[in-house]
């Protein structure tokens, strides 16, 4: 196996300006999705907050906050859960913070996963996460809230999904390792096999 690309996550100028651009337009998309869907009467809990006065409403914004960092935090806990499950016996995982570029991550440094094993890491918090706050905003009756804090958590993901893109349009990534900054992919040397995981 050898070295055939890389991201360096926090030092990419070009990956970063690209997660930003599809970020701002998750955020767009959200906030146009959000006005349509609200304007044809899904049931909002925003005027009842009006109605109850600035408290209120400043009550729904604090909670609209605290549960966006929540996300976040949940995000990093799923990639954390993946990259034990998948990975080896003993696989430590870390986490840390970049603050130039203000992002926060989850670390399986040094441990080399089968593409379809890194893939699932990276997009399981997409999913998972995506759908608990979805389902806790159904069963709460938060619905704005809800999508407010689905939206800004998808704006959050799109690093992991510049990741997953870079490993599917190049058929000959075979594997991943993770670094703390960033991830290492390989292919493999002439002459060997073509089994993968």
């Amino acid at each position: 196996m050898h070295e055939i690309g890389n991201i360096h996550t926090f030092e990419d100028s070009t990956f970063l300006q690209s997660i930003c651009r599809v970020s701002y337009a998750v955020l767009l998309a959200g906030t146009l999705g959000g006005a349509v869907l609200f304007l044809c009467g899904i049931p909002c809990e925003l005027p009842a907050a009006i109605a109850g006065g600035a408290c209120s409403v400043a009550l729904l914004l604090a909670g609209i906050a605290v549960a966006t960092l929540v996300s976040f935090a949940l995000h990093e806990c799923v990639h954390a859960l993946f990259f034990k499950v998948l990975g080896p016996v003993g696989s430590r995982v870390t986490f840390g913070w970049n603050l130039d570029v203000a992002m926060i991550y989850a670390c399986a440094e040094g441990i080399v996963y089968s593409r379809r094993r890194y893939l699932v890491i990276v997009l399981a918090p997409t999913v998972m996460v995506t759908g608990i706050i979805v389902a806790l905003g159904v069963l709460s009756g938060c619905t704005l809230a809800s999508w407010v804090v689905c939206v800004l958590h998808l704006s959050g993901c799109t690093g992991d999904w510049f990741y997953a893109r870079a490993i599917v349009s190049n058929p000959r990534i075979r594997w991943c390792e993770d670094e703390a900054w960033g991830v290492r992919f390989y292919g493999e040397e002439k002459g060997e096999g073509n089994d993968c995981e």
